[in-house]
């Protein structure tokens, strides 16, 4: 029996992301085709995330392949992820928004330092959602927006209409925070602006050095973060 067990375990495992991309494409969208009609506005960035503590990932591997499939940039830092890492990972991929999952109880701490931090980073441009299912109370989620998380969602959003609802608001959630709010690059880490610097090379668009617009050519490298910096500091 213990082997039976542990044969359709491995079975699970292996088959899972195959399991997770078929419910995506055909249980909400009705086909590859129609989702892939669906586009961002312009790329966006996410970093998605389980909190710390938390082993609980299924809802946000769903939700990081939805943001996929609509023409998203995904960061996924997979589950048991503190507050700091988060950070980090935002710096340096200069991401748009983070969403993250919360189903161990400490939401109301983890939120509250994450917006914290973000601000004393100079980061508040970031759009953030979380969920955390039932745990989540409307009273805590009504908190949690006023203190500056854009949007928790609660087990009624996702009966509405899927994850697919859910991805669609977050995506046009974040184009509309990115649009109104302007980077503040003074309050800003060497880091992020290094990495937005990078990412708008690799889009292809024009770069601001010494307060006038360029246009940069690509020569590729490779390394760590570290690596990049010296060489551009060389």
């Amino acid at each position: 029996m213990f082997q039976a067990k542990t044969v359709a375990y491995q079975f699970f495992i292996k088959r899972y992301d195959y399991i997770c991309n078929y419910v995506i494409i055909h249980t909400y969208s009705g086909g590859r085709d129609s989702m892939n009609k669906t586009k961002t506005r312009e790329t966006l960035r996410f970093l998605t995330a389980s909190s710390l503590f938390d082993g609980h990932d299924t809802s946000i591997n769903l939700v990081r392949r939805w943001l996929l499939n609509y023409g998203a940039e995904v960061i996924h830092l997979g589950h048991n992820r503190g507050v700091d890492e988060l950070i980090q990972a935002a710096t340096e991929e200069c991401v748009d928004g983070i969403a993250l999952t919360s189903y161990q109880g400490g939401h109301m701490d983890t939120f509250t330092y994450l917006i914290d931090k973000l601000k004393a980073e100079g980061l508040e441009h970031i759009s953030v959602f979380g969920g955390g299912g039932g745990v989540i109370s409307h009273k805590e989620a009504t908190q949690l927006k006023n203190y500056g998380v854009l949007k928790i969602y609660r087990p009624e959003d996702g009966e509405k209409g899927g994850v697919e609802t859910l991805v669609k608001d977050m995506l046009h959630k974040t184009y509309l925070n990115k649009s109104e709010n302007h980077l503040k690059k003074n309050k800003q880490s060497h880091n992020f602006l290094l990495s937005h610097h990078l990412q708008s090379i690799a889009h292809g668009k024009e770069v601001l050095i010494n307060n006038k617009y360029h246009n940069c050519p690509i020569l590729g490298f490779t390394g760590t973060l570290t690596d990049v910096t010296r060489l551009m500091q060389a």
